[in-house]
């Protein structure tokens, strides 16, 4: 009787250390998957890009945010006004849009060069929106993941801004991609927004 308690202990004890090995290997495998798809996710080059241009944008430093931009991006944004300033309704389209350019007619506008454009814009609304720099300036940035598909990386970040006394946060998709070397934005979901809204205005 006592022989067969014995062997019955030795059983659980073996069964027991064989579920506990078990275990401490699927931990491990799981760690390391963990760990491969954390590096794999990791693109600290384009994160870094990211948030250089993330921390411009919070002081709303014009040149550092417009140096930080796609030359695609620069030039998708000038073609839409240049086809306003040209287009069906071009008397109004320069009444309305040259101003943001500081610009007093449509041929000093095109003298400009796609990165004086951009810049100018900004510089106008940053004359003209004190309250947008102010809550810039409390922005936070922070990064939930990035990715890489075909020549695109994309940032998804947390953005949280406080509106009178409210925080308010929304998650983000930045897209950047390479020129020369470096990675550099594309055009924010908001300006493709106020592209779409100018073409609509203006054609």
């Amino acid at each position: 009787m006592q022989m067969a308690l014995n062997q019955r202990k030795r059983e659980l004890n073996v069964k027991n250390e064989n579920r506990a090995r078990a275990t401490r290997t699927i931990s491990f495998l799981l760690f390391l998957a963990a760990s491969c798809q954390a590096f794999a996710d990791s693109h600290p080059d384009v994160e870094a890009a990211f948030l250089k241009y993330a921390e411009a944008s919070k002081i709303f430093d014009t040149q550092r945010m417009t140096n930080a931009m796609h030359p695609e991006a620069l030039g998708r944004f000038r073609k839409t006004i240049d086809a306003a300033l040209n287009g069906p309704k071009k008397d109004q389209a320069a009444t309305e849009l040259l101003p943001l350019f500081s610009a007093n007619s449509v041929d000093e506008y095109s003298k400009m060069s796609d990165v004086e454009v951009y810049k100018q814009l900004n510089d106008t609304i940053a004359k003209s929106a004190p309250e947008l720099l102010e809550l810039m300036s409390q922005a936070t940035y922070e990064i939930v993941s990035t990715s890489l598909k075909d020549d695109l990386a994309y940032v998804n970040y947390n953005l949280t801004m406080k509106i009178e006394e409210k925080e308010i946060k929304q998650l983000v998709v930045q897209t950047l991609k390479k020129h020369e070397g470096n990675w550099l934005l594309m055009l924010p979901s908001t300006a493709e927004a106020s592209i779409a809204g100018i073409e609509k205005r203006f054609n």
